[in-house]
């Protein structure tokens, strides 16, 4: 079999796995299948040069761990060290304190990931703020939009520049239609 077959395969096993485990979810401000946005997001990855195929799959399987019963273990047993070790770096870690005070700790945690796991979470919170366009209350739009702008800010220096300007840009396009109107 050759390499290309050969990711098509790996990545179409993961999308099947992310499918099953993401069953009856929905987005939270849209009623559209959950797994649909780790779609997008692997699709994203796909397009950035230099993209590996498990990166590929990570983006696949980015909110299993976090959303779904599927643990570490499963991920590793199945994909192997390298995609679970960029899924586990994905997952946000639950902590206490206000959204404010767990959102700065998730930004020093992001700043230390990998590389190939900045670029994933970037095209993440660009389909998270493409998704929420005219969808999301007012308030969350205004608060997530910050979020995201600080988060790109951590992000800048590991990932490609047109990435940073495209979640400087997606959040200012949620606060012009979410707030502006």
């Amino acid at each position: 079999m050759n390499k290309e077959c050969k990711r098509i395969l790996l990545i179409n096993e993961a999308k099947v796995f992310a499918i099953d485990a993401h069953a009856g979810q929905k987005r939270k401000y849209k009623d559209e299948d959950y797994v649909n946005h780790p779609i997008r997001v692997a699709s994203r990855v796909t397009q950035v040069p230099g993209n590996t195929t498990e990166m590929v799959m990570a983006a696949l399987l980015h909110d299993v761990l976090e959303d779904t019963k599927v643990t570490e273990s499963d991920i590793r047993q199945k994909f192997g060290d390298k995609v679970a070790k960029l899924v586990v770096e994905l997952t946000n870690v639950k902590s206490i304190g206000t959204r404010e005070q767990r959102k700065a700790l998730d930004r020093e945690r992001i700043s230390k990931i990998s590389k190939e796991a900045k670029i994933i979470k970037a095209l993440d919170r660009i389909d998270n703020l493409t998704d929420m366009l005219g969808s999301a209350p007012k308030d969350f739009s205004i608060i997530y939009s910050h979020e995201s702008i600080l988060l790109a800010q951590t992000l800048e220096k590991a990932i490609p520049g047109d990435l940073y300007y495209d979640i400087i840009d997606a959040a200012i396009d949620v606060l012009k239609c979410n707030v502006l109107g």
